[in-house]
């Protein structure tokens, strides 16, 4: 410049723009450039003229200059960005220019720029994986407000309520006239439920910042406050958007206006506001207001999603009582939009069977439980609900529960009016006993070794005792006899739970469980020692109800038995247990005797308070008692297979005919090189993806084996390539479309597994090959085959996980 005499030009540049006179340096820049066309310092002043006149074209053709002969300059790549976004270039060109900033070399102020702008691209394009590798770069820079602030955005992105709460204790009170900031820690706080989330949110409008309208549409919605409604009212119409479609629509759904919101809806149809009317789609799911996802549905017509209109299918199904319809119709309803209110269409569905009270519905819900254990491959639990479904035609269950000789046999004898429980051997009743009806009297003692031996009731004590004098272990004995009230109940007999042995409390507890009426018996000499406060109170955390009944009356001090039973009913309600009915006293010894012959015996042994607690309390109450205990045990199902669908979730699969099926899983099987090959000349653009999300990872120099890059490394494969590779097979090989589904899950499996023994990030690149193509078919050609043997066997496969959870919800 000094040689050809324009160095006077320059500085009067430089005095032009320190001026405020960029149209006069752009001048002598220009007229610089002419002598000195590779000039950096003309360029420079050009640049810095240009886009202080908006020029942005003739500023990006001069920053590309600049960058091509100072390509080390990182500063310089961000402008080039910067002008490159302001002419709406497509993304993927720009990030190719911030990523030059991203060198090692670079200056660090520059590289933090870019690794921000390359963040905010991909949080504006909703690709929340990519911008978190962008800010892992940034990691040391993690306490830095901005940089938290994207943090705080990728947080409400995807739901993190732990990474949103400790990003908004980064981020801080936004400024005043920060609005993207405003915006951030307004929804987050609206997520956190805190107070001061609307005046944020309403700073966030007024500044304009980017998606600041459909949130504060979306607060207006889901508020119940009519003070919050009123200050958004009165925001809205200061600023002159009250009649816009989406905050009418909002305003309407807030104040209950119903019939307003149609009306909106019908401006929206009319003006082809599709944007709107999804608003209103995605309000409606988040309030499960079937009436507007109705009208949202139909606004949007054919662009509806698959997944709210199963959802209003579901709703009216169930309107009409049709529940299994309802279900079905469910279970295409897997994401995460629709999830939360096909999760309570779920509930319903199964409440109405529960409802319902009736055998039938009962059995649906065991049938659901029974698919559920088997999809979990969980055999034992298929076999408990099956002995459910039993034990639902069976006589009510009770189970006489006490401490050691406090008369439970005698009393049990006296029930049945005959000498069928054993007494005199102690323990009093060595093992769990079952009585019920046969049409001839017998009892079958089943041994600790499995063995089984039938002896008639006169033999039974004598059977015992031999068996016990040559220490074989007892584990049940089924005592059967034609005693009518034997028709209507079972009783099982217990060991007492202060019994010696421990084998003896477990049998007593068991059968606790598998009672649906417990009869303690109590000492009237002795009763609610600490012990049986101990054990009572565990029985009632299981749920059986308890009828207590107080024996040995004849053993009570003339007068004593007011005294007593008050003691008990205080006893029992310091525990926190309620007996069925009041507590009765009587004498079992003389009820034996009285239901013997002795007519002054069963007079003074008040057993006619018995039978009347009996017949009122349990007997009459038969069909609502076993119902309840069955109801309990089923839940308890329920939740054991809940625990372990956390662990392993059974696979949905589609439908299609039998025979179809076979034959496109037979095309997928003949699939030869050359076919596979074609497949993976389909998926350049893929590739291409995968190259682009990788960029990350390669200009950090991170390598593939590292742990987080790994995982997303895999995670970019199996998102860009599973579906452009089943749709490419399914083309190729000819299947039927709506097989797809399936082929995408067995293509994905096989990609996981793939990426897995790929070594570097350029092989993965290069990813997929023609053998992978090929285990692609082959993983998808079973996968077919086993839904072909599914049809076969008549199997029903659905989201078991999904409806498990709805069902132990609705049984809890």
């Amino acid at each position: 410049m000094l040689a050809r005499g324009v160095d006077e030009r320059r500085r009067e540049a430089l005095r032009c723009l320190e001026r405020g006179d960029p149209l006069a340096a752009r001048e002598h820049a220009q007229a610089l450039l002419l002598e000195v066309p590779t000039s950096p310092a003309g360029l420079a002043i050009l640049v810095d003229a240009c886009e202080a006149l908006w020029l942005d074209e003739e500023a990006v053709a001069a920053l590309r200059t600049l960058c091509d002969s100072a390509p080390w300059r990182g500063e310089l790549w961000v402008r080039l960005a910067d002008g490159l976004m302001r002419l709406g270039a497509p993304p993927a060109e720009v990030a190719k220019v911030l990523e030059n900033a991203l060198e090692p070399d670079m200056d660090p102020a520059a590289r933090r720029r870019a690794l921000l702008t390359l963040a905010d691209m991909d949080l504006a394009g909703g690709d929340a994986w990519r911008a978190s590798r962008w800010l892992d770069a940034l990691r040391f820079h993690a306490e830095e407000p901005d940089v938290a602030l994207r943090r705080l955005e990728l947080a409400l992105m995807v739901g993190d309520r732990g990474g949103i709460a400790s990003a908004i204790g980064v981020v801080g009170e936004p400024g005043t006239l920060d609005g993207r900031g405003a915006l951030a820690v307004g929804r987050a706080r609206w997520l956190l439920g805190e107070p001061t989330a609307l005046d944020l949110l309403v700073r966030a409008y007024v500044l304009e910042a980017t998606g600041a309208s459909e949130a504060l549409a979306a607060f207006l919605a889901k508020s119940q406050d009519v003070l919050e409604v009123r200050r958004v009212r009165d925001v809205l119409e200061a600023s002159g958007r009250l009649d816009e479609p989406s905050f009418a629509l909002a305003l309407a759904m807030a104040e209950g206006r119903e019939g307003d919101a149609r009306r909106q809806l019908a401006r929206i149809a009319r003006a082809g506001d599709a944007s709107a009317a999804r608003s209103l789609y995605d309000i409606a799911l988040d309030r499960s207001d079937a009436e507007a996802l109705a009208a949202a549905v139909d606004v949007l017509g054919v662009r509806a999603p698959r997944e709210g209109v199963a959802v209003l299918e579901a709703h009216r199904a169930l309107q009409e009582g049709r529940e299994q319809d309802a279900l079905a119709a469910l279970d295409t309803v897997t994401g995460t939009s629709a999830g939360g209110m096909a999760h309570g269409l779920r509930v319903q569905a199964y409440a109405a069977w529960l409802d319902d009270g009736g055998d039938e519905a009962f059995r649906r819900v065991l049938g659901e439980l029974r698919k559920a254990a088997a999809a979990l491959d969980q055999l034992d639990l298929v076999g408990a609900c099956e002995a459910l479904a039993v034990e639902q035609r069976r006589p009510l269950r009770v189970a006489v529960v006490g401490e050691f000789n406090a008369g439970k046999s005698t009393f049990i004898n006296a029930l049945l009016g005959a000498d069928v429980a054993p007494t005199g051997i102690l323990p009093t009743t060595a093992s769990l006993h079952w009585l019920s009806w046969a049409p001839d009297p017998f009892a079958r003692i089943v041994t600790a070794d499995g063995t089984d031996r039938i002896v008639p009731h006169d033999g039974l004590k004598g059977a015992l005792a031999d068996l016990r004098a040559r220490a074989l272990a007892v584990r049940e004995v089924h005592i059967c006899a034609p005693i009518e009230r034997l028709r209507r109940i079972e009783v099982l007999d217990t060991p007492g739970f202060n019994a010696p042995d421990a084998d003896h409390v477990a049998a007593a507890s068991r059968a606790v469980h598998e009672a649906h009426v417990v009869l303690w018996i109590l000492d009237g000499t002795q009763a609610l020692k600490d012990s049986e406060r101990r054990v009572l109170a565990r029985i009632a955390d299981v749920g059986t109800p308890v009828q207590v009944l107080v024996n040995k009356l004849d053993r009570i001090a003339e007068g004593g038995a007011g005294e007593l039973m008050r003691h008990v009913k205080e006893g029992l309600a310091a525990i926190g247990l309620g007996s069925m009915s009041d507590v009765v006293c009587f004498s079992a010894r003389l009820a034996l005797a009285g239901r013997m012959g002795d007519a002054d015996a069963i007079r003074q042994s008040r057993w006619e308070d018995v039978e009347a607690l009996l017949s009122s309390a349990i007997v009459n109450r038969s069909d609502a008692l076993r119902a309840r205990a069955l109801r309990r045990k089923a839940l308890g199902i329920a939740r054991r297979l809940r625990e372990l669908a956390e662990e392993m979730e059974a696979a949905p699969t589609g439908e299609g005919d039998s025979r179809d099926v076979v034959a496109c899983a037979s095309r997928l099987l003949n699939l030869d090189r050359t076919d596979c090959e074609r497949i993976v000349r389909r998926l350049e653009d893929a590739a291409l993806r995968v190259r682009d999300d990788l960029r990350p990872l390669r200009v950090a120099g991170v390598r593939v084996d590292d742990v987080n890059a790994s995982a997303y490394a895999e995670a970019r494969l199996l998102v860009r390539m599973t579906g452009p590779m089943a749709s490419a097979m399914v083309e190729v090989a000819g299947v039927d479309g709506s097989l797809e589904p399936l082929v995408r899950e067995a293509v994905a499996s096989v990609l996981r597994g793939a990426s897995a023994s790929v070594r570097g990030l350029e092989e993965l690149a290069g990813f997929p090959t023609w053998r992978v193509a090929r285990a692609c078919a082959m993983a998808a050609h079973d996968r077919l085959m086993a839904l072909h043997d599914q049809a076969a066997s008549g199997a029903e496969v659905h989201p078991r996980w999904l409806r498990l959870r709805a069902l132990y919800e609705a049984m809890a």
